[in-house]
């Protein structure tokens, strides 16, 4: 038995003799009180206040017994102080995070945030030298936010970007695209895909990139989630609001794919259907 068990099974005890003394005074009341007042003529007012006059010594009693077991407990040990309490629960934090660490399921995790603007986009662009995959439904004011790093990335001999992006030119799918983003016109929504791609290749000036280093793939539908995909090494993968209020406040999670070949696997055949199904 460990620990925590034998502190758990030490106030299942304690608890059990508070109960036990005070069903024990209960009936030993009751008992005095029939026994004193066995005639019909005996008053319910009368019964309450004899009862109250019999049950009150008898707690006490049972009280001042329980706090000298508990006294006598305390000094041998057996109860946990404030302390020993807080260092159990430090404990069994401790003991869960470190199974989410090692777990299968969670190793090739490497951060979970509970909002997309949370994630560390500087730290995961400068760590980024060949290619990042974007497929999301415009990403104007991320490329904005994101410009110093972008160009950056860009300056590097073997970057490139692919953009996976709605076809700005579809109505139908513009329609699909307002009932997602209420907040934005039919108009507004063409301008805000239209610049996505036009501040990627502002960004590319700005670092001397060429014209190649950019490939735009207009989907002919939208997509069902935000990826991004970093050297085929790292992946932020986000979903869509539903109740969307002026941004978006999604969790995101950053995926390690060398750790997750299957992952990995995934996103690749999501890329290739989508380039697939999209007009260059």
């Amino acid at each position: 038995m460990n620990e925590d068990t034998e502190i758990h099974g030490n106030y299942l005890w304690l608890s059990s003799l508070i109960a036990t003394a005070a069903v024990v005074a209960l009936t030993l009341s009751f008992h005095l009180v029939r026994t004193a007042h066995s005639n019909d003529s005996y008053t319910f007012a009368q019964s309450l206040l004899d009862l109250t006059e019999a049950l009150i010594p008898n707690l006490v009693a049972g009280l001042v017994a329980f706090l000298l077991l508990y006294w006598f407990f305390e000094r041998r040990g057996l109860v946990p102080s404030q302390l020993d309490r807080k260092a159990s629960e430090d404990r069994i934090v401790g003991s869960i995070s470190a199974a989410l660490v090692t777990s299968n399921a969670t190793q090739g995790v490497r951060a979970m945030y509970p909002s997309f603007k949370q994630v560390d986009w500087t730290a995961l662009i400068n760590e980024s030298n060949l290619r990042i995959d974007l497929v999301v439904n415009y990403f104007d004011s991320w490329i904005k936010d994101n410009e110093k790093s972008l160009i950056d990335f860009f300056k590097k001999p073997e970057a490139e970007m692919h953009l996976y992006i709605p076809d700005e030119s579809d109505n139908n799918l513009i329609q699909q695209l307002q009932a997602l983003y209420t907040e934005y016109s039919a108009v507004v929504m063409q301008e805000k895909i239209r610049n996505t791609e036009v501040r990627i290749q502002s960004v590319m000036t700005a670092a001397g990139a060429r014209k190649s280093q950019l490939r735009v793939y207009r989907l002919n539908r939208r997509p069902t989630y935000a990826l991004q995909r970093l050297d085929n090494r790292l992946a932020v993968f986000s979903a869509f609001d539903n109740g969307r209020k002026m941004g978006v406040e999604c969790p995101s999670v950053v995926f390690d794919l060398q750790k997750l070949p299957t992952v990995a696997a995934y996103f690749e055949a999501e890329l290739q259907f989508l380039a697939k199904q999209s007009n260059v």
